[in-house]
């Protein structure tokens, strides 16, 4: 007979453990498909509620001595903890993500997509030298996550560092297509920051080709951008630095072209407008010129008084 306890009891216990593991995945879940539609606070509560339910199993697992499965209950329940800083990024709380950013880390020094996220922080908290020490660490420690040379390259870009943003853009390119850590500049918000295949280079070529443009290397700079567009078609800002860099290479009608394609995807876009005029202007179409200036002159009051309006 008491064997016969002993096994119900047992069988009982673990029927108890296997309710609460499937209840907050079920919860943890719920908030997934939440943070998806953009009810973050809803979000928050249901990955509140699972670390809740993940931390008290845990603490039955290790009454019972069951500590592989403690293990990987931990691992799950500090996942959540961690993936609530993406939620409170999305709410622009960027103080208590980095918050949740460096807890994790102290729990976890040496992983490169915590150091990764930190830095992507900090740069909306307009903190760009110590981004950029984060996203030193994150390559160091993996080369072959691209963003961080993305990043990088963005930095430096920035300062005016055009050399060595040119090298971490040419880094980022060099493993893209195999891998790449999903942050911002695709989808901040990836609920499981692991690798995945990368299905374009569009923006690293982008910026790339907006290097290369500021260094005088007009040639390098147009091959760059033609092959964002060859990547995605309809990238207004790609098409846009191409029609600039083309003026500079004194392709007028090429540069007419490809502000025409900027105009068919943003017919209210102001610089396309303006220099569509000037190139008009430049080949003696005065009419055609003053039309496109006057479309020009009248889009920036419509975006002006539609700011009053919003403000």
């Amino acid at each position: 007979m008491n064997i016969l306890r002993k096994l119900y009891g047992d069988t009982t216990k673990n029927m108890q453990m296997k309710k609460l593991d499937q209840s907050a995945e079920s919860v943890y879940g719920k908030g997934y498909v939440l943070f998806e539609i953009g009810r973050y606070e809803e979000t928050l509560q249901r990955y509140d509620e699972a670390i809740d339910i993940w931390d008290k199993l845990e603490r039955i697992l290790l009454v019972n001595q069951r500590h592989e499965e403690a293990k990987r209950v931990h691992e799950r329940m500090s996942e959540a903890r961690f993936n609530k800083s993406f939620v409170l990024y999305k709410l622009s709380r960027y103080d208590d993500a980095l918050n949740i950013i460096d807890q994790a880390l102290e729990s976890e020094p040496d992983r490169p997509n915590y150091l990764f996220s930190r830095g992507f922080v900090l740069l909306a908290l307009e903190n760009p030298d110590s981004a950029l020490e984060s996203f030193e660490r994150s390559a160091a420690m993996a080369p072959k996550l691209a963003d961080s040379w993305y990043y990088m390259g963005m930095i430096f870009y920035h300062r005016k560092q055009y050399d060595r943003a040119l090298e971490c853009y040419d880094k980022a390119l060099e493993y893209a297509d195999t891998l790449h850590f999903p942050f911002p500049r695709y989808s901040f918000l990836n609920l499981f920051p692991t690798p995945r295949i990368k299905d374009n280079n569009a923006e690293i070529l982008y910026c790339k080709g907006n290097t290369l443009y500021e260094m005088g290397r007009y040639e390098d700079a147009l091959e760059a951008l033609e092959a964002a567009i060859e990547t995605r078609a309809q990238f207004v800002e790609a098409w846009q630095s191409i029609g600039n860099t083309r003026l500079k290479l004194g392709k007028q009608t090429a540069a007419h072209s490809a502000f025409e394609c900027v105009l068919h995807l943003d017919p209210t876009n102001v610089d396309a407008w303006r220099c569509k005029g000037d190139i008009l202007s430049d080949e003696g179409q005065m009419e055609e010129a003053e039309d496109a200036y006057k479309r020009s002159r009248r889009d920036i009051t419509e975006e002006k008084n539609k700011d009053d309006a919003e403000a």
